[in-house]
């Protein structure tokens, strides 16, 4: 059976969520959003070494990749700018509770579209 997640996305898209948790809740605490900053930082390394693992794959393609980019990109856009909208005004509780799911989630969306786009391209060459 073919896995759902790559396991390298999967695992660093928790790490990243897990600092962005962090940063997330000094930017509720402080009412301002320059600490967010900091996460959008976090996320770029986490584009840069799933671009490292891509270009040791001779096997997926750019055809492939390129979709995979800008799904998870508009992904973490919407999700990014939701917290940014509506989480400042919550109470603590409400949004860490919320910051959690929406970390897990997108770990997991990320790794399954990766691995969704990978398979796609290994099936075709």
């Amino acid at each position: 059976m073919k896995r759902f997640f790559d396991m390298f996305v999967l695992k660093l898209g928790i790490c990243v969520n897990i600092i962005g948790i962090i940063f997330v809740l000094i930017v509720l605490n402080e009412k301002s959003s320059t600490s967010m900053l900091i996460v959008t930082y976090v996320s770029c390394l986490r584009n840069i070494l799933i671009f490292i693992r891509w270009i040791e794959d001779d096997r997926f393609v750019l055809k492939y990749y390129i979709p995979c980019v800008i799904a998870d990109f508009s992904l973490e856009i919407f999700i990014r700018l939701f917290m940014e909208i509506f989480l400042v005004n919550k109470d603590m509780k409400e949004a860490v509770g919320i910051v959690i799911i929406m970390g897990i989630g997108m770990s997991f969306a990320g790794s399954y579209l990766y691995q969704f786009f990978k398979l796609k391209s290994y099936k075709h060459n």
